[in-house]
């Protein structure tokens, strides 16, 4: 259900569509996939656990993402092998259109997006892909990697379990 704007929105909470004619329309976040417009799509999540799909591709344009807070690295599969962008607060990123790309935590983070639509894919998570999600998230945090390899199996199934069970709950809004 989408409504006219009638005063503050907290973007952390909500999204915001931009439609190609002009209006600007306040959209709930919906559980599962995003609801895609004609337009532009705008947000502000609050992360505090990887995204909940293995990567994501927009057709239709790029994508801005600013980051808020928080530190975040931006996995790009528009060479090979993948090219990681690293973003500290007030950092942007351009994604280019079509390009494949996931968003990876260092630690919670606020990060801001302008998506085009109304096209949009998902690449679902799979065990696999949980694996590979929580390698790139141990390269982005700065842990020490003394026993990684004795975790990894036993962790990525159990992340793998946490994103797969709902596509809102990996974000949150600062003062929940």
């Amino acid at each position: 259900m989408s409504e006219k704007p009638r005063g503050t929105i907290d973007l952390a909470d909500t999204l915001v569509g931009l439609h190609r004619n002009g209006e600007a329309h306040q959209m709930a976040i919906p559980p599962g996939p995003p609801r895609r417009i004609e337009g532009l799509t705008i947000g502000a999540p609050f992360m505090t656990r990887e995204p909940p799909h293995a990567g994501e591709m927009h057709p239709d344009g790029d994508e801005l993402l600013f980051l808020l807070s928080g530190m975040v690295t931006v996995v790009l599969e528009d060479e090979e092998p993948p090219r990681r962008v690293s973003l500290a607060p007030g950092q942007a990123l351009v994604v280019p259109r079509g390009v494949w790309h996931r968003v990876v935590l260092g630690e919670p983070s606020q990060i801001l997006h302008i998506t085009s639509g109304p096209g949009g894919e998902h690449r679902p998570l799979t065990r696999r892909r949980s694996s590979i999600v929580l390698d790139e998230h141990m390269k982005s945090s700065h842990r020490p990697r003394g026993r990684l390899g004795v975790a990894r199996g036993a962790a990525a199934n159990n992340l793998g379990a946490r994103l797969e069970a709902n596509w809102t709950s990996w974000i949150r809004s600062p003062g929940s």
